[in-house]
């Protein structure tokens, strides 16, 4: 997390998406509870991932979260791929909370649940 409204230091969280039991997208608020941030983030269950091809994760914003990756603004309801070691930036609450969402590969030894 970059900002919050109480300006909490948030130390960085991780998931690792390969120990997921189902394959089924998800959505952010997933992601938040899985990180235990205890912020509410306006829309964060209408931001939607799911895996792609060639090991990509995709990303659909369906509701009114600022997204950016590098210097273009993802437009709602359209999906795009996030590869390997791109960085997703996002904003909540019109400005209120900001984060960055780092997507890496993993060593096939970490990949295990």
């Amino acid at each position: 997390m970059l900002k919050t409204p109480d300006e909490a230091d948030i130390p960085p969280a991780s998931i690792n998406l390969f120990a997921r039991e189902d394959r089924e997208p998800f959505s952010f608020e997933w992601v938040r509870g899985r990180c235990r941030f205890d912020y509410r983030l306006q829309d964060a269950d209408k931001l939607i991932f799911s895996g792609g091809e060639d090991h990509t994760l995709c990303v659909r914003n369906r509701g009114d979260v600022t997204a950016v990756r590098g210097s273009e603004i993802l437009l709602r309801e359209k999906k795009y791929a996030l590869s390997y070691n791109d960085k997703l930036f996002l904003i909540f609450n019109d400005g209120e909370i900001e984060m960055e969402i780092h997507y890496k590969n993993m060593k096939p030894s970490e990949r295990k649940g």
